[in-house]
C-alpha cells in the first residue's frame, strides 16, 4: 500500500478535510499521522476494503523476516471456520502482520480464540489486515466483538454469514 501526502488544498478542501466515502488516517498514540493505516468510517466502507472475510481460529504465529513485509513480521496460520466474502482454497490461511508490540501498527493474534478477520490478499498467497485496528473483531458469545479503537459494527450479512449474531 503506498500513501500519498498532498501539501497543496487546491481541491478545496481544509488540511486534514477528508472527501465523503475517503478512509481517514489513524493517529498513533505520540499523535502523529501513520500514513499507511487507514481508517474506515462506515460498515460498507471496511466491509468493502477486504478481499476476504472469514471467522477463523488463530494458530502460533512465528516471527519471521519476509522480503515485501515489515521488518519484523509475525506469520500465524488460522483455520477458516467460515466465510462471508471471498473465497479460500482449503481450510487455512497464513496471516502476516506486524508482530505485536514492535510499533503502533499491531494486532495480537491469540491463538485458539476465535475472530473475524477482515483481510486484504497478498500476491504471495499470504493475508493482511485491512487496518490492525478494524481487520481484527475477538468473537465473544456469539458475536463479533469490536476493539476499544473501532466504532464501526460488522453488516447484518456478514454476521448471519459466519453464524454470528447481529
Amino acid at each position: 500500500m503506498v500513501a500519498v501526502i498532498t501539501l497543496d488544498n487546491s481541491d478545496g478542501r481544509e488540511p486534514g478535510q477528508v472527501a465523503a466515502g475517503e478512509p481517514t488516517r489513524e493517529n498513533d498514540s505520540a499523535g502523529g499521522v501513520v500514513p499507511d493505516e487507514f481508517s474506515y468510517p462506515t460498515t460498507a466502507e471496511l466491509e468493502g476494503a477486504a478481499d476476504l472475510i472469514v471467522r477463523a481460529r488463530p494458530g502460533e504465529g512465528r516471527e519471521t523476516d519476509l522480503d515485501g513485509y515489515a521488518a519484523s513480521t509475525t506469520l500465524t496460520p488460522a483455520k477458516v471456520l467460515a466465510t462471508a466474502k471471498g473465497e479460500v482454497a482449503g481450510k487455512s490461511i497464513q496471516i502476516a502482520h506486524t508482530t505485536p508490540g514492535s510499533g503502533p501498527e499491531t494486532t495480537a493474534l491469540t491463538k485458539s480464540k476465535e475472530y473475524v478477520l477482515l483481510l486484504d490478499r497478498q500476491d504471495d498467497g499470504r493475508y493482511t489486515l485491512v487496518n490492525t485496528t478494524q481487520g481484527a473483531y475477538e468473537v465473544t458469545r456469539g458475536r463479533a466483538v469490536a476493539g476499544e479503537d473501532n466504532d464501526v459494527p460488522l453488516s447484518r450479512d456478514v454476521a448471519n454469514a459466519l453464524g454470528l449474531e447481529p
